[in-house]
């Protein structure tokens, strides 16, 4: 054990409370410090405390509150979550557990493994816990399987150029786009090109009681999506 100090990564999924795995449930009540991404001017900004504040007593418990800058690009990415994971490394005192809240699934696009690199080399043992992701919520919100039988899957976040999107589109059966609300108008247009437009899928804050389902057709050119959406894209449906 390194210094006797742990870390747990938890997802807590897409937003339901329900969602929570009881695994999350039970690290969250028996932790000693939690560990919450935020926005930076308030700690209002976080999504995760409101998640699950319904579920677990948090009166008792130390909270802190870490802020991420958005930028682009590993390096980068690892030099901002710096900071966030000095604090985490001063709060933690030896033998005590710490629980970093992540929505979603924590191995997946996370803040987590944001963290992880700048984590893996401090005197504390690191655990991910998983939780159900947003590429999960969004098929379920639409009302539709995810993939079947031997359908290939795609996920692919928008930072990645459109030719990749294209390239996607023509070699896998099910293409789930997430952070859709950087590029939408360029993702619409290569949808309806490509004859997708009725078996395609935005939802925005998925599981959450604001979720919206949209069919790609009836989306408006200008439409600004909310930043927790996701696109599903499916090129057939068992026919």
């Amino acid at each position: 054990m390194k210094n006797n100090r742990k870390l747990y990564f938890i997802g807590i999924g897409p937003g339901d409370p329900e969602l929570l795995t009881l695994k999350a449930v039970r690290l969250i009540k028996g932790c000693d410090v939690l560990f919450f991404p935020a926005g930076k001017k308030s700690s209002e900004d976080s999504i995760a405390m409101k998640v699950i504040e319904g579920i677990v007593d948090l009166e008792n418990k130390r909270v802190c509150f870490l802020h991420f800058p958005m930028v682009k690009g590993a390096d980068k990415i690892i030099e901002a979550a710096e900071p966030s994971a000095q604090i985490i490394d001063n709060e933690l005192a030896e033998g005590e557990t710490g629980v970093f809240i992540t929505i979603g699934c924590s191995t997946i696009y996370s803040t987590a493994g944001n963290m992880f690199a700048s984590m893996k080399n401090r005197d504390i043992d690191i655990f991910f816990v998983p939780g159900v992701s947003s590429i999960n919520a969004t098929a379920s919100s639409a009302g539709i399987p995810l993939v079947f039988s031997e359908e290939k899957l795609a996920v692919i976040p928008v930072a990645y150029s459109m030719d990749v999107i294209e390239s996607a589109i023509e070699m896998f059966d099910t293409i789930v786009l997430m952070k859709v609300h950087t590029n939408m108008g360029k993702i619409r247009e290569i949808i309806i090109n490509k004859g997708l437009a009725e078996s395609s899928y935005m939802v925005e804050r998925a599981t959450t009681s604001e979720e919206k389902v949209s069919c790609i057709s009836g989306i408006p050119n200008d439409y600004k999506p909310h930043y927790m959406s996701s696109i599903l894209i499916k090129k057939n449906f068992g026919d």
